[in-house]
């Protein structure tokens, strides 16, 4: 039974009445939807009964994760990475608000353990554990389908990526038909031949590129020259005072028609709203190809680059006979590159040098000192220095990128 179903079939009302009455808005707002089971692992460790209470008993008191810490809102190291540092005050700021409805016995450094604890250690299942359907009142539907899996020992297991990993955490398919057969179980399957002493190791990422700001933010680590790791900018701070530089370039932009503006407009709106972060650089200190779509949408310098910018999208409209374009999510990547591939080769020039300005502009806020670790071990803001760092070497790379590079 996960620590979710166990608490919704135990007798802690207390904390089933507390996991219900959660902000669930907030929660899913600010992606921390760790705390249904960060609230079982605290209600399994009072409980002496508890499947879990002796195993979490052997769990580390300290973690450097972004949880780690919920007494400041403040990361003094992430002044460089203002997002991040924006995502850092968020979730301990929900968090310290769902404490305040907590009972006075459950001190703020317990949850804040517990959360930390989650977010490092807890697995997600897409088909989690049931909960009894009579039960599901005690802590809410939300909570109740919540996917996290509190996984003993599986959880000790590292971080490998997509190189070193030598097996994965996911349900084995065995004989359905077969009595023991749990189709709610979690097994750890090597994937390839293991030596005796070798360490096992997973993918984080499950397969996909893991950034360094996750890392930093669930699990409390980088990777230094992480091939998955990307760069984050601001649109209003960090793209728009870019553009700006080359407003003469864009004088043509008075001769273009209301109705072509409007359609360039709603171009770059629809970019914005498509990407969680519109502005993305990779470790190489390329853009991402929405972000250069958006830039070259946002620096048409004229008539002739409005009509090869929104030819593509008039294309899709006249298919789908419709005014109003209706971009399939599978068809967004494609409409993307047909825009960049009918822009003119001095446009995408262009737009790369205000790519390199905002890159520019980024940078000053990152500082390159390199303050020793204090004494007491690693904490959260030596990692988030380290984290940034490595994000000053991608806007390094990003600031002196072109067209060919």
């Amino acid at each position: 039974m996960s620590l979710k179903a166990q608490l919704a079939e135990g007798d802690d009302a207390e904390m089933q009445k507390f996991v219900k009455s959660l902000p669930w808005r907030d929660i899913l707002a600010s992606e921390l939807t760790l705390i249904p089971c960060a609230i079982s692992i605290i209600a399994a460790m009072r409980d002496e009964d508890s499947f879990f209470h002796s195993y979490l008993q052997t769990i580390p008191t300290e973690y450097t994760n972004a949880m780690a810490n919920l007494e400041d809102d403040d990361s003094p190291s992430l002044t460089g990475s203002p997002l991040t540092a924006d995502k850092v005050i968020s979730k301990r700021r929900i968090l310290r608000q769902i404490h305040q409805q907590l009972a006075p016995s459950l001190p703020l450094r317990e949850l804040s353990w517990a959360s930390a604890v989650v977010s490092s250690r807890a697995f997600s299942r897409r088909r989690p554990s049931p909960v009894n359907p009579d039960r599901i009142d005690r802590i809410g539907p939300i909570a109740a389908v919540d996917s996290s899996r509190f996984l003993p020992l599986i959880d000790i297991t590292n971080h490998g990526g997509k190189t070193f990993a030598n097996a994965d955490v996911r349900h084995r398919i065995e004989d359905k038909a077969a009595p023991a057969y749990d189709p709610h179980s979690t097994s750890l399957i090597s994937t390839r031949g293991i030596k005796k002493g070798e360490e096992i190791l997973i993918d984080y990422g499950g397969g996909r590129s893991i950034s360094n700001e996750r890392l930093l933010m669930d699990y409390g680590f980088i990777i230094p020259d992480s091939a998955g790791d990307t760069a984050r900018l601001r649109f209003n701070e960090d793209l728009i005072p870019a553009l700006q530089t080359v407003d003469d370039d864009r004088r043509g932009m008075a001769e273009v028609s209301e109705g072509d503006l409007m359609g360039i407009r709603k171009l770059a709106q629809c970019i914005i709203m498509e990407q969680k972060s519109p502005i993305l650089f990779d470790a190489s200190g390329k853009p991402s190809l929405p972000t250069m779509v958006l830039t070259l949408v946002l620096s048409c310098r004229g008539v002739e680059d409005v009509a090869r910018i929104i030819a593509p999208v008039r294309e899709l409209k006249s298919q789908q006979g419709s005014d109003d374009v209706i971009i399939d999510p599978h068809e967004y990547p494609d409409l993307l590159l047909k825009i960049y591939s009918a822009s003119a080769p001095e446009h995408q020039e262009l737009a790369f040098r205000v790519l390199r300005q905002a890159a520019s502009l980024a940078l000053q806020l990152v500082s390159t000192e390199q303050p020793e670790v204090a004494e007491g071990g690693v904490t959260f803001e030596d990692v988030a220095r380290d984290y940034c760092r490595e994000r000053r070497h991608i806007l390094q790379r990003a600031a002196l990128l072109g067209p060919g590079t």
